[in-house]
């Protein structure tokens, strides 16, 4: 088989609902016999693909004078598993497609995305090399390195902002040494060198002593705020104060944040509110 390609790819669906499009994922993902498929929320698809590795091949050649010794390596499988990601925008919606759907199928989920009436509106994005999942900070193999010092948000138009120069609808992250704004349908990832798997990497604005490079995902959709740990090293929480119980994330798991609570990384900690921020 082919070696895949290492990279995660956006495509920005315009006048396209996520339920809509996450459906037709669906379909054409679980027509390829090798993947195994699982709708593990809405919006987040589970992508597997099984294989012999190559290696197991020629060791089992190369031993096949021993006889069921050099067999024993054909049963060696090896198996890459990621996460495909719908999420709405303000004009439609962003399909995240992970390195373990090949370009070929890549190029049907288009056709099929196409065949809706409606062409995509994006190429891929530039590609991310991945990060040794041994290095650093016990990230998980899911983190990606970033190329690029600056990517943009990954919502389709620019922030409403009001008469004062206020961001409408934005959820501000209130940390030590600044805020951090959070746009209606923008993914954004916090940490001390975050590095995007999907969304806008932000550097957390406090001592990130205690930070991991890449050390939490959140997510605002308008109405709901999530929040994902990255696999951090020392961990997030939520809530804390005011007599609230502090909630600590498991880690790779999306969790509903209060929009007056409280937000810990490692040590660093921030104050989340709904009131309009300053653009920057």
């Amino acid at each position: 088989m082919a070696e895949l390609d290492r990279r995660f790819r956006s495509i920005t669906l315009a006048g396209v609902d996520a339920a809509s499009a996450t459906s037709t994922m669906l379909r054409v993902l679980s027509e390829e016999s090798d993947l195994g498929i699982d709708e593990v929320a809405p919006g987040r698809i589970a992508v597997s693909r099984t294989t012999r590795p190559r290696w197991a091949t020629v060791a089992a050649i190369a031993l096949c004078w021993l006889g069921g010794l050099g067999l024993l390596f054909l049963l060696v499988r090896r198996t890459e598993a990621d996460e495909a990601l719908v999420v709405d925008a303000p004009r439609g919606c962003v399909v995240t497609i992970p390195p373990v759907v090949d370009d070929a199928l890549v190029l049907r989920v288009e056709e099929a995305f196409a065949a809706l009436g409606r062409s995509p509106a994006a190429v891929p994005e530039p590609a991310w090399d991945r990060v040794d999942a041994t290095s650093g900070d016990g990230l998980d193999d899911r983190t990606v390195a970033r190329t690029s010092a600056d990517a943009a948000p990954t919502t389709d138009a620019a922030p409403v902002t009001t008469s004062d120069g206020a961001v409408d609808g934005a959820v501000v992250l209130g940390f030590s040494d600044g805020d951090v704004v959070v746009y209606p349908g923008e993914i954004v990832v916090l940490g001390r060198d975050p590095s995007p798997d999907v969304g806008r990497p932000v550097v957390v604005p406090a001592d990130s002593s205690t930070v991991s490079k890449s050390h939490l995902r959140v997510e605002w959709d308008g109405a709901t705020l999530t929040a994902t740990d990255l696999h951090s090293t020392n961990g997030s929480s939520i809530g804390g104060g005011d007599g609230r119980d502090e909630i600590v994330l498991e880690a790779g798991t999306p969790t509903p944040v209060d929009l007056d609570g409280v937000l810990t990384l490692g040590a660093a900690s921030c104050t989340i509110r709904t009131d309009a921020g300053t653009v920057p």
